[in-house]
């Protein structure tokens, strides 16, 4: 005796592996979802010290002015966290001369990625290696639109005392004038204060040997 198809107990589906789908220019990057049960992004994300980088700007005589820049892979890691990694996306496109990052969460109500795009920010002349350079800042600028990771991309350039943070002279090919300059050792954010919206209100950065100094000065 057969048994009709309306009669039989459907299956589950299984969830499935990450897949690339390969379009026309850069590879987007989505999953099948079917059969996970992903949480709602919960919005904003903060970003933690640890996911920070220091560069240096600008050196103004008696005054340093250090930017936080987001560390790629930390950022790559702090999405995973908070959505897991079936929970967000990201693809790329160019419009022109401009790359594009488009940063996708999942949303369960509608069972679809929801997606706000950015345009890569500015490289360097002497950028390594430019193009990552670009795919990492849109990546970072398109997080920054969902509130993730904002509240230090929306910090400015910091002035700080030069004798705290330690800086060198980068001599011009020419030997006798001066090309820039550079960090004499490694800083890293080791603490942020924030005040009741989130928004960083102090930084407290620590030096290779051991030293700490707070932006702003009290």
């Amino acid at each position: 005796m057969t048994t009709s198809a309306k009669n039989q107990t459907p299956r589950a589906p299984k969830p499935q592996d990450p897949v690339a789908v390969h379009m026309d220019g850069p590879v987007c990057v989505d999953v099948c979802r079917r059969g996970l049960l992903l949480p709602d992004p919960k919005l904003p994300v903060l970003t933690p010290p640890e996911a920070v980088g220091v560069q240096l700007a600008e050196v103004k005589g008696e005054a340093t002015l250090l930017r936080l820049a987001l560390r790629p892979e930390a950022l790559c890691a702090l999405l995973d966290k908070a959505f897991t990694p079936w929970g967000w996306c990201c693809r790329r496109y160019s419009c022109g001369s401009v790359l594009y990052t488009a940063l996708g969460l999942y949303n369960s109500r509608t069972g679809q990625m929801e997606y706000k795009d950015a345009p890569a920010g500015p490289v360097g002349r002497n950028a390594p290696d430019p193009a990552a350079i670009a795919a990492d800042s849109g990546l970072a600028r398109a997080s920054a639109m969902w509130g993730i990771c904002a509240d230090v991309q929306c910090l400015p350039a910091l002035r700080v005392p030069t004798e705290k943070v330690g800086v060198v002279p980068v001599p011009a090919k020419d030997g006798k004038t001066v090309a820039g300059y550079r960090l004499a050792q490694p800083l890293r954010v080791e603490q942020f204060a924030r005040d009741e919206a989130g928004r960083i209100t102090h930084v407290q950065f620590a030096t290779a040997t051991g030293a700490k100094f707070v932006w702003p000065e009290s």
